[in-house]
């Protein structure tokens, strides 16, 4: 049995276009550069937004300030389910804002309406406190194969965190709401 020498033919030209491809690398890597160092400099290609700035007046003498934030997570949820302090409803929890309530220092609890089970937060209030609270939602809790339900959390937030999270351009004020 005799064997043919494989074809080889086609070798040149994937020689040719080889080296034409790294002639390209070798001459687009500095113009990449050059228009990243331009866009850096200039902003070009970046949108240019406001900050949002959310602010409150000072807090009432011997009152105690609660805000609640929610993140803008269109990709997440857009339910608006209903906040509750002590087991009374509050407001309904809208995506991309933070609102705040001053509330007599005391004990409260926290919750909000879910599908699954909500922790909730019981914490006791002072005079001249400040305290952050992010609505959180997990929308696999309780899932299934054909069926999806939103599972919403109370959680409490550091003051640095809330204040980043306060300064993000889709987070909108609604204030004492």
């Amino acid at each position: 049995m005799r064997r043919h020498a494989p074809d080889v033919s086609f070798m040149p030209r994937i020689a040719k276009l080889s080296k034409l491809a790294r002639m390209g690398t070798r001459r687009s890597i500095p113009a990449a550069i050059a228009a990243l160092a331009f866009a850096l400099l200039t902003g070009f290609g970046w949108p240019c937004r406001a900050v949002a700035q959310i602010a409150a007046p000072a807090i009432p003498a011997g009152m105690a300030r609660v805000w609640f934030l929610r993140l803008y997570e269109p990709y997440v949820s857009l339910a608006t389910p209903m906040l509750f302090v002590n087991g009374a409803p509050l407001t309904a929890s809208q995506p991309g804002t933070a609102f705040y309530r001053d509330l007599v220092p005391g004990t409260y609890a926290f919750s909000v309406a879910s599908y699954g089970i909500d922790q909730g937060q019981t914490l006791p209030l002072f005079p001249d406190e400040e305290v952050y609270f992010i609505i959180w939602c997990d929308p696999f809790l309780a899932s299934g194969r054909t069926y999806q339900r939103d599972t919403f959390y109370v959680v409490p937030l550091p003051p640095p965190a809330a204040w980043q999270y306060m300064q993000l351009p889709d987070m909108r004020d609604l204030g004492a709401d």
